[in-house]
């Protein structure tokens, strides 16, 4: 029960042959639980230093946030470097929480290659993870992939560019310590 409760699903099987599915239910106002990962992902402090910046444009208590890799990865792994103003936007029940696709194949390619130490495992369980945590997942449709053309080039990584043409065509609040797209137009945190 408390591995279902943690986001896990099992299957209960007699004799080999799969007999039911125990899942975690999803309420509509989930606690936030950061630390589903806690030293199991290791982030080098220096590819992934927070900035302190304000945040540009409106925002609204009430707007759903689009969480990028980084700081998806410090909430996963309980990293103390998620501004405080972040922080308690992304804790809030009241505030819808989005992780894109794109974050979690973002991961996927860096574990592949060497660049982020986070085991298969975790990295299989990240779309259980996702609702664990009390987010939502975000897909990635033809419209962002079609946006990324209209955004100019303040850096090259194809992931934070979709990121934020997600964030624009889905009117979201991009959260984010990345100077790089803060320099875009998209409202962030």
């Amino acid at each position: 029960m408390e591995r279902a409760a943690n986001g896990e699903e099992i299957i209960i099987a007699r004799a080999g042959r799969p007999l039911a599915r125990l899942m975690p239910l999803a309420s509509p106002t989930r606690p936030r639980r950061p630390g589903l990962l806690k030293g199991r992902i290791r982030i080098s402090k220096t590819s992934m230093r927070p900035c302190h910046g304000t945040s540009r444009g409106p925002s609204r208590a009430a707007d759903a946030a689009l969480l990028d890799t980084q700081v998806f990865l410090w909430f996963l792994s309980d990293e103390g470097r998620i501004p405080e103003e972040a922080r308690a936007a992304i804790e809030s029940a009241s505030n819808p929480v989005l992780v894109s696709a794109a974050s979690v194949w973002e991961i996927a390619i860096k574990a592949s290659i060497g660049r982020l130490q986070i085991s298969r495992a975790d990295v299989i369980k990240l779309p259980r993870l996702i609702e664990a945590t009390g987010f939502d997942d975000l897909p990635i449709d033809a419209r962002h992939a079609a946006a990324v053309v209209a955004l100019p080039m303040h850096h090259r990584d194809p992931f934070d560019r979709l990121l934020v043409a997600q964030a624009r065509v889905e009117d979201l609040t991009l959260v984010t310590t990345d100077p790089a797209i803060r320099a875009y137009d998209v409202r962030v945190l």
